[in-house]
């Protein structure tokens, strides 16, 4: 596993969350603990995992959902530093423990770590090689 490779995904992925969540709450008009907002949230953060995967997967040779899993892994190891870092300060007044005990958080975390591992599933040219061909 391409470490440097993992952390400026992972930067690429926070930037990308952090502009969804901006303009969801911009122009959404939605409060950030609002249902609707996470379920948005989540959807649209989708294709950012996806493309983050991909850009990820472009130069590592082969992916498989064993390497997706450990890089979501890690890209939310470093997004769990960046909000520590950069938001649980601001929205939370250090709370730590009150940032991260929303129960939604915790589910988009998880759902994006397990798409990880299914873009590395899928991204893997085991699975994809007879469609190349024609098959």
């Amino acid at each position: 596993m391409n470490y440097t490779r993992a952390l400026l995904t992972s930067i690429m992925f926070y930037i990308g969350i952090a502009v969804i969540a901006i303009l969801l709450m911009e122009f959404g008009h939605f409060t950030n603990e609002s249902n609707l907002f996470h379920a948005i949230f989540t959807l649209l953060s989708i294709p950012l995992v996806l493309l983050a995967a991909k850009w990820y997967f472009h130069k590592d040779s082969p992916p498989t959902a064993k390497k997706g899993l450990g890089l979501g892994i890690i890209v939310f190891a470093w997004v769990i530093i960046f909000d520590i870092i950069f938001r649980v300060p601001q929205q939370m007044s250090g709370s730590i423990v009150a940032y991260y005990s929303d129960w939604k958080l915790l589910g988009e975390y998880l759902f994006d770590i397990l798409l990880f591992a299914y873009a590395g599933f899928e991204f893997d040219d085991v699975y994809t090689q007879g469609a190349e061909k024609g098959e």
